[in-house]
């Protein structure tokens, strides 16, 4: 049919544009059958021949079958589950084989300790102590127990704490599907005003009566709240970032560089993106509840959205300029140059080493998808719908103020990522300038961890880039599913 026939045309023209075949697309199609691209990102195949023969596959398998029987032991539950794309979504962020370097920078800046912390800190579990990512035949998973048991909240009794998280594994097992949606169908992880009726409607099969729903919602009420009075000072947080990568630019140099910028990167960067994130959640579950029940419209939805001015939007409107000539490369460079395919990936050049990427920008843009409307306000019904609904929340809680809530939450997502990037992006510079002192590629140097960095001598590092490109074609070798059940 049309939808279809649609679909091939467009795949075929990204191929054509590209001039590579083998891609994830992200996509939607409409009433009209009009396909609309969300993202594309390639497929990583590349394998280089090796004497299969020769290879220990079996002991590697036989290793991680090990690893997972361990884990579920230590645990006393028969079976752990593990997904590429839920909660920080390796797969879509770092891939589905990362490099070492990219995987322990990844490791290091957010999924090892900096998640866990801003949980605890939001109100939920303490699981400092744990890692959320693990890997098997080289392929991060995310640990669904740690994960689901990181949205369970920390001052519930401990009897419907141990049965929430239950619950919530076995909706996972019984629909694995949902697995990049554990945030939206599995787990509450914020107060909305439909709480009730949706935690009746998820949990009541698992024996959860009305006062342990009521005791679970008003938990999830102090961490929503919490959440948005907190905000500003997380975006504050992040914003001393800027100077503090000045300082380190104008008086550091090689390693101590590297680790300057990285150890910032953590402590104002992503660890005030992993509340400002969480914040953005929130948000997007508050706009989602005022379209569902009719509150905001549609149009003013998109109103909404238009109203914004992010960084994506800011971007595009800068590029219509270079493209009309109204603003100089040099000028986009300074401001975007950081960019990266892949933020994480060493071999990926930077949008300051490749134009290129700015010209595919500027010659698929259309000025007609960059309207941007900064005059959104409240009319008085909807601010008096808005103001019921959240009364139940906070009884202060203002229409204005949630708005404003949801509209710094959502730019300063955008905001906190694009500006903590800077700095990896940085550190990648110059982990390339300290290969080229030891005449080591940009490539191999991705098999290199963030920590091997601090052993400078030439023969260690050859080494361990020798051993683990070994390790990584071993693994190319074997395919390994996006969920694990069993």
């Amino acid at each position: 049919n049309k939808m279809h026939f649609n679909l091939v045309l467009s795949v075929k023209e990204i191929e054509k544009a590209l001039n590579f075949q083998k891609l994830d697309i992200e996509f939607a199609v409409d009433i009209n059958s009009k396909v609309h691209i969300f993202q594309v990102r390639p497929i990583s195949t590349k394998n280089t021949y090796i004497d299969k023969g020769s290879l220990k596959i079996n002991k590697l398998i036989n290793y991680n079958l090990f690893k997972y029987k361990n884990k579920s032991k230590i645990r006393k539950i028969s079976s752990n589950f593990y997904s590429d794309m839920s909660d920080w979504n390796p797969a879509e962020i770092i891939g589905v084989k990362p490099k070492p370097l990219s995987y322990s920078l990844y490791k290091y800046l957010i999924t090892d300790r900096t998640w866990s912390a801003q949980r605890f800190a939001a109100g939920f579990e303490d699981l400092r102590e744990f890692n959320l990512l693990t890997d098997f035949v080289g392929k991060p998973y995310v640990d669904l127990y740690l994960s689901l048991k990181s949205f369970v909240p920390r001052d519930l009794n401990p009897k419907i704490k141990h049965k929430l998280l239950y619950a919530y594994l076995d909706i996972f097992n019984k629909k694995p599907f949902l697995h990049d949606k554990i945030e939206f169908e599995i787990a509450f992880t914020c107060w909305t005003p439909n709480f009730l009726n949706e935690a009746k409607s998820r949990l009541s099969p698992y024996g959860f009566n009305l006062n342990e729903i009521i005791s679970i919602e008003k938990e999830l009420k102090k961490i929503t709240l919490n959440a948005i009075r907190s905000l500003d000072s997380y975006v504050e947080r992040s914003n001393q970032l800027e100077n503090k990568r000045k300082n380190i630019i104008k008086n550091y140099s090689g390693l101590k560089k590297i680790f300057l910028l990285i150890n910032d990167c953590k402590k104002y960067g992503t660890y005030s993106f992993c509340h400002v994130a969480r914040a953005g959640f929130i948000a997007i579950s508050f706009l989602n509840y005022f379209s569902e029940k009719e509150i905001l419209s549609s149009k003013r939805i998109t109103q909404f959205y238009k109203s914004l001015n992010t960084i994506t939007q800011t971007f595009n409107m800068d590029i219509l300029k270079l493209k009309n000539n109204e603003i100089s490369i040099s000028k986009i460079i300074s401001k975007y140059g950081h960019l990266r395919p892949g933020t994480y990936e060493i071999e990926n050049k930077a949008y300051w080493e490749n134009l290129n990427y700015f010209n595919f920008s500027k010659n698929n843009l259309d000025s007609k998808k960059i309207e941007i409307n900064p005059n959104f306000k409240l009319n008085k019904i909807e601010k008096k719908l808005i103001g019921q609904v959240f009364k139940d929340l906070n009884s202060s809680l203002k229409a204005d103020e949630i708005i404003s809530f949801i509209v710094k939450s959502i730019k300063s997502r955008e905001y906190v990522k694009f500006d903590f990037s800077k700095n990896i992006s940085l550190c990648l510079d110059e982990i390339v300038k300290y290969g080229e002192k030891f005449n080591i590629k940009r490539e191999d140097l991705s098999y290199l961890k963030i920590k091997d960095l601090k052993n400078n001598a030439k023969n260690p590092l050859y080494n361990k880039i020798e051993k683990r490109k070994q390790i990584y074609k071993t693994h190319s070798l074997i395919e390994m599913p996006q969920i694990i059940l069993s």
